[in-house]
């Protein structure tokens, strides 16, 4: 990213997007950064944020963003057909899932892990 940065390409988002699409053609190694931060829960009575940061490149014959996504749906679908993903009827939002079985977010990211997916997790409290 620094060195998008650093070229300019990140000052325009349609420029980086132009940037990036010339430079990531089929069968191009690519790179995933993801980053997810759920702020509003209280730890030992302070404001809590709970961070997630992931990176992923691409291996054995996957893009990263197939990796991440391919393998965090067959390892959910896992789950489900061993009945540790509960809910009514229809689609239950993957949220809702971990709330309701807080082991399963730990099980998804082990399981992500050992395919070599860097997941990194902080916690923060805001006093």
């Amino acid at each position: 990213m620094r060195v998008l940065r650093d070229l300019g390409l990140l000052s325009d988002l349609e420029t980086a997007k132009f940037a990036l699409s010339k430079s990531l053609k089929p069968g191009t190694s690519d790179f995933s950064i993801t980053v997810v931060e759920a702020r509003g829960g209280e730890v030992n009575g302070n404001k809590a944020i709970v961070r997630f940061e992931s990176v992923d490149y691409a291996q054995g014959g996957f893009t990263s963003m197939a990796r991440l996504t391919g393998f965090t749906a067959a390892i959910v679908a896992d789950l489900v057909a061993r009945g540790e993903v509960r809910g009514g009827e229809g689609l239950i939002p993957i949220e809702e899932a971990y709330m309701a079985n807080r082991n399963l977010l730990s099980h998804v990211i082990n399981a992500l892990r050992k395919e070599n997916i860097k997941i990194y997790r902080t916690k923060t409290t805001i006093e």
